[in-house]
């Protein structure tokens, strides 16, 4: 529970901004605030069921982050593209998830690929002007290929 962090305990931040960079750093609490009720006019000494937040600040490297409304009664908070824990198994399990979301996207981009195809296919038999965008760019696609070969072509024969 972050209502258990005191000065110089270890924080995990997972930064997922980018789908294809994630950053893991680790710091440590620089300074905390005390739990209070997430809204002022709660009673949290009286319900314990209310919900209180406290603020971090973590040191990562030569920076310092300020980390506010932490739920204090959690050890692992999501806001935005991060992810904050005290706990090194709640990391590893919050990465293997995003892991294993990545896997399973890499698995089925080929039926992604020829559901794509497919749809293109659709759309030209009904859609005439996207039809003839299609071979445009077709046509552009099998240039430029053939733009290439020629220039490696050349490329050998004026080495020889």
């Amino acid at each position: 529970m972050f209502s258990d962090l005191r000065e110089g305990s270890q924080v995990y931040i997972l930064t997922k901004e980018r789908i294809d960079a994630p950053k893991l750093e680790v710091g440590k609490v620089v300074s905390y605030t005390q739990p209070v009720p997430k809204y002022p006019n709660s009673f949290s000494y009286v319900n314990p069921q209310v919900e209180c937040v406290m603020d971090l600040k973590v040191s990562v490297g030569d920076e310092t982050f300020d980390i506010p409304q932490l739920p204090s009664r959690e050890g692992l908070y999501r806001f935005k593209n991060v992810v904050v824990t005290d706990s090194r198994d709640a990391m590893n399990m919050e990465v293997e998830k995003m892991r294993q979301m990545s896997a399973e996207h890499v698995e089925t981009t080929p039926l992604h690929e020829k559901a794509l195809k497919a749809y293109d296919d659709i759309l030209a038999t009904i859609n005439p002007s996207f039809a003839k965008d299609k071979r445009l760019d077709d046509m552009d696609r099998r240039i430029n290929s053939l733009d290439e070969k020629l220039d490696k072509i050349l490329d050998s024969l004026s080495t020889r």
